[in-house]
């Protein structure tokens, strides 16, 4: 089969690996759609082992199944909790496996990202809230605009350094947006969604005293925290990452639930595609981020 295959110091490149055989409990998928992730870049950059191949926003065709497993049907559309998506073919728990419904392009059905943002909204008790504020334009606080409207908050401000990507929110329905240079309210219901230290900075400014500050940003490394800022307003700080499968699961099932009854678009979300031979390409332009780039994704195989 072919994969796009992480160079061991860094970049992808197009090559043949052996069809994987289903094991005990699994599955053979075989993929349609993958997204492209920030949390890959660093990898991308910098490489790791050999034959590795990235990929964990996954939707594809169940192809096999290995002896006992159960949930789903060879033929069936699916996605979950499935890693090696820049492969014609990959495995996966049967048991970690969501089917898509049919209506939905292939796309619209690549729903891991939204895990960890459904578990904040979710953990920070913000259903119902009066208003909130995102901090980071990028695909997370976008598409945080809708989830937090669907959870019934009344209003969602945006901010951000870039006036395009503000432009962007204002378009999918922030009902105001802010530069650093503009005055901003405080809000008890803050969300950091652009995994920079700048941001997170900010978002702690923005949060309002006894207010919950709801890390959704990918971090990954150190960064500085104004302990004294969190003592003085005795803010609640949640973790939004969440790696507890049947949460991480259920969590996917409701954001395909949003996005067949036409509450979150995809549509207006993933902007560019790219075929399994432009991987490269498609991180390079995930990087370096063109004018009208929101999120990407590889399309491996046809239906």
């Amino acid at each position: 089969m072919r994969a796009a295959i992480l160079n061991p110091t860094g970049g992808i490149r197009l090559d043949k690996l052996l069809v994987p055989a289903p094991g005990a409990g699994e599955a053979l998928i075989r993929v349609l759609a993958c997204g492209v992730c920030t949390s890959d870049m660093g990898a991308y950059r910098n490489g790791l082992g050999a034959d590795t191949v990235l990929g964990h926003e996954v939707v594809g065709v169940v192809e096999a199944l290995g002896q006992g497993a159960r949930g789903v049907a060879i033929g069936q559309r699916v996605t979950g909790a499935i890693m090696h998506g820049y492969a014609e073919y990959t495995v996966a728990r049967a048991d970690a496996l969501i089917p898509v419904p049919g209506a939905l392009a292939d796309h619209e059905a690549i729903t891991e990202p939204f895990s960890c943002m459904m578990s904040g909204i979710r953990r920070a008790g913000c259903a119902g809230a009066e208003s909130a504020i995102v901090v980071g334009a990028g695909f997370m606080g976008l598409s945080l605009i809708a989830l937090l409207k669907s959870a019934g908050v009344g209003r969602v401000d945006v901010c951000d350094i870039s006036r395009a990507a503000l432009e962007q929110a204002k378009a999918l329905g922030a009902d105001a947006v802010y530069l650093p240079s503009d005055a901003q309210p405080e809000c008890p219901q803050v969300f950091e969604a652009a995994g920079t230290q700048g941001a997170l900075t900010w978002a702690n400014e923005l949060v309002s005293s006894g207010g919950t500050l709801t890390i959704v940003g990918y971090h990954p490394c150190t960064r500085e925290i104004d302990m004294n800022l969190w003592a003085a307003k005795a803010i609640t700080v949640i973790n939004a990452f969440e790696y507890n499968r049947p949460i991480q699961l259920e969590n996917m099932r409701e954001a395909l639930g949003l996005i067949q009854r036409g509450s979150l678009s995809l549509d207006k979300l993933f902007t560019h595609h790219f075929t399994l031979e432009q991987t490269d390409q498609a991180f390079q332009t995930h990087l370096h981020r063109p004018g009208g780039f929101i999120k990407g994704y590889v399309r491996v195989n046809n239906r």
